[in-house]
């Protein structure tokens, strides 16, 4: 039964991989790929009961066999990368790290506590709160696409620290 669990765990990865590129082809700016990725993670698809209970499953056999414990590192591993790639192109990076630790841990409870939960999953809530949980420790509030365009965003910074650098400059002469 080990085994089956660990191919089964690799099956579901592998899905929620391709559910997770799928979504972020589409993305147009980072906050998007943020979005993608928690959108990714409660596919219809994978966010249904028979599936759930595989994945809890894989969460208990994490504790005590080490190939499931590496195969949940990797996917813990992968789903804070994505959200902090994301997330640091629009906050600092440490505020992008916390950001993406509390968005995780909301995606893995909330697959656990579906997984005991007597009424049906409901994605659009589960991505819903992970989204609130999101944009109140990013605090993004972009007036318009050209807003949230990280090379816009890199220019302005990049200009305000040259301007600050020249004036240091012409003040130590």
């Amino acid at each position: 039964t080990e085994d089956l669990l660990i191919a089964t765990r690799r099956h579901l990865l592998q899905e929620l991989g391709r559910a997770i590129v799928h979504r972020l082809r589409k993305a147009g700016n980072p906050r998007e790929r943020v979005s993608a990725v928690i959108a990714g993670n409660f596919a219809p698809d994978q966010f249904q009961p028979a599936t759930i209970s595989a994945w809890l499953a894989f969460y208990v056999q994490a504790q005590t066999v080490p190939d499931a414990r590496r195969l949940h590192r990797i996917y813990a591993r992968r789903l804070k990368s994505n959200l902090v790639h994301g997330l640091s192109l629009l906050i600092p990076r440490d505020q992008a790290i916390d950001a993406a630790e509390g968005a995780a841990a909301l995606i893995d409870g909330l697959w656990i506590r579906y997984a005991l939960a007597e009424n049906a999953p409901d994605p659009a809530a589960a991505i819903g709160l992970v989204e609130s949980f999101v944009q109140s420790r990013s605090r993004l509030l972009y007036t318009s696409d050209a807003d949230a365009d990280p090379h816009r965003r890199c220019l302005g910074r990049r200009r305000r620290l040259t301007k600050a650098l020249t004036r240091v400059a012409y003040a130590t002469r």
